[in-house]
């Protein structure tokens, strides 16, 4: 059969549409290029929407007879087919993602089977300023090669750790200590940075070199065009990794299999967020899989300020809709108001909400850029949308036009994040800091991190005033103005927790009609084999 521009008429017509990309369709032309089934072709198109979802697989009960050369039932375990699409039981991958899940798990059995090179005697904690489930991690991250630290918002993970990477240290020998190697990491330049710090403290009076936190794409010396990495195993004792759940399955594939034999893995995350942009992400099934005795939770928030905050993030990260609203009910620090009218209304009243909260941007001379920056961070407009009425590109637009006919003539600082890492620059994806606009370009400049950098060195970066709540991760303020606008019902609880679980002390919750309540009931699911992989089968490996 000759392929023409008219091969699966019907599915054409949907790129056309704009309701596909046509690499769906060529996807479909290929695969099926000797048969004219287009019930097949449909099937390939919702795989392909359930990747861009996230999902590894795609999940059906009644799938149509695809092609023998094109799927091919197999199980865990067994050698990976050789056709694009791969069944196990209900579950249709195609076969890079099957064979990126089998080498996950094949890395993680190893691993978790292993003890640890060095040995390390039970710590006695008594007298040290912990709490009993924060002691019970480093019990266990003493005992084991592989520890799991999960937990909400300021809920002293990454101070758990610290104590735990300091406690084997100091039961070292001199000259083991001397070789010990330490790596931290995170997925973002942002969340490294941040983690650098906060364990800075941990180290104080410790004989260790400098630890420079990094990416995992720098840690695994991998590029964002391409995962291939050198077969050699990274060269550390302990790889402590923070804001797991932001991890990909590609990502967390890439780091098992490099791991050193006998070296020890700290995990960190807070597995309610947001899963990972990209396909995948095995964070919340490992902890599920390694069981009580490798992954603690710590439930004792030291960080959010009001309890109630607390109760709220709880039940909509259980996807109760009821307790959520008691919560709000019975809360002074939780507003939540439904709009019925337009969305430009709602987008005045958010833009007087900017007006009246963050600081006058009126630049004032350097000795003002470190007070903006701290009162600006006091707040924060979050959206799940960017475009449109309520997105965030246009409320920033918004916000900036109006602060800019207050102070027409005079210079503005402007708060930004950075959207694109520059290494040269030591600027990071999520990092802020202040724009400061003056009358002539060539003396824009940024200031981020106390430096000041040429505004036109800088990557890329958007104005925020207003975030979307993807950009929120990793960040935390006073009070947030949440927009839950039309359109937002797509997004899950996952997406919600993490926007709510920003604040420390009061959230304002303006929603359209039955949104609230669609999303605290849509749960992010991602379609794998993974959660099905019993412990059991993890240690008879």
């Amino acid at each position: 059969m000759t392929n023409t521009p008219h091969d699966f008429p019907s599915i054409y017509q949907m790129v056309e549409e704009g309701l596909i990309p046509y690499a769906d369709y060529a996807l479909v032309k290929l695969l099926l290029k000797d048969v004219d089934d287009v019930e097949s072709g449909l099937f390939i198109l919702k795989m392909m929407e359930a990747l861009r979802e996230g999902n590894l697989s795609y999940h059906s009960v009644t799938p149509p007879n695809l092609p023998e050369n094109v799927v091919t039932e197999t199980e865990p375990g067994a050698p990976i087919p050789s056709t694009p699409i791969c069944r196990i039981g209900n579950h249709f991958y195609f076969q890079k993602y099957w064979k990126l899940e089998e080498t996950f798990f094949s890395c993680f059995k190893e691993f978790f089977n292993q003890d640890p090179l060095i040995g390390v005697q039970p710590p006695n904690l008594d007298n040290l300023p912990l709490l009993p489930e924060q002691k019970l991690a480093i019990q266990q991250g003493c005992a084991s090669a592989l520890t799991m630290i999960t937990g909400g918002p300021g809920t002293g993970k990454t101070y758990t750790a610290g104590w735990l990477i300091r406690i084997l240290i100091e039961s070292l020998s001199k000259e083991q200590r001397a070789n010990f190697k330490i790596a931290l990491t995170a997925p973002t330049g942002k969340a490294a940075t941040n983690l650098q710090g906060s364990l800075e403290k941990a180290f104080q009076g410790l004989d260790l070199p400098d630890i420079t936190a990094k990416t995992l794409h720098s840690l695994l010396h991998i590029s964002s065009w391409s995962m291939k990495r050198e077969k050699e195993p990274l060269p550390y004792d302990l790889i402590l990794v923070d804001e797991c759940s932001m991890v990909d399955a590609k990502l967390m594939a890439t780091l098992f299999s490099a791991i050193h034999p006998g070296s020890r893995l700290i995990l960190l995350g807070d597995p309610y967020q947001l899963p990972p942009v990209d396909a995948g992400g095995f964070f919340r099934e490992m902890a599920d899989l390694v069981g009580s005795e490798h992954s603690v939770v710590l439930t004792s928030s030291q960080r959010v300020e009001n309890s109630d905050l607390l109760l709220f993030a709880k039940a909509v990260a259980e996807g109760s809709v009821a307790d959520a609203l008691k919560a709000i009910e019975v809360s002074s620090h939780l507003q939540l108001s439904t709009f019925d009218h337009s969305p430009g209304d709602v987008q005045k009243k958010a833009v007087q909400f900017a007006l009246e909260n963050f600081p006058s941007p009126l630049y004032l001379g350097e000795e003002s850029l470190d007070t903006y920056l701290s009162l600006v961070q006091k707040y924060r407009i979050l959206s799940p949308l960017r475009q449109g009425t309520l997105g965030v590109e246009t409320m920033n637009k918004m916000i900036y036009e109006q602060f800019l006919e207050i102070h027409s003539s005079e210079a503005l600082m402007i708060p930004i994040i950075i959207s694109s890492n520059d290494y040269k620059q030591k600027l990071f994806n999520g990092e802020v800091g202040v724009l400061v606009q003056t009358s002539s370009v060539e003396d824009n400049f940024a200031y981020i991190n106390g430096r000041k950098i040429p505004a036109i060195l800088l990557p890329r970066y958007e104005w925020a005033w207003a975030l979307s709540i993807h950009k929120s991760q990793g960040s935390e303020f006073d009070h947030l103005l949440l927009l839950l606008p039309e359109g937002s019902q797509k997004f899950s609880r996952e997406l919600l927790y993490t926007g709510i679980t920003r604040a420390k002390k009061s959230i304002d919750l303006w929603v359209s009609p039955g949104v609230f309540e669609q999303v605290v009931e849509k749960q992010s699911q991602r379609s794998s084999e993974i959660s099905k992989r019993s412990l059991k089968s993890v240690e008879s490996a």
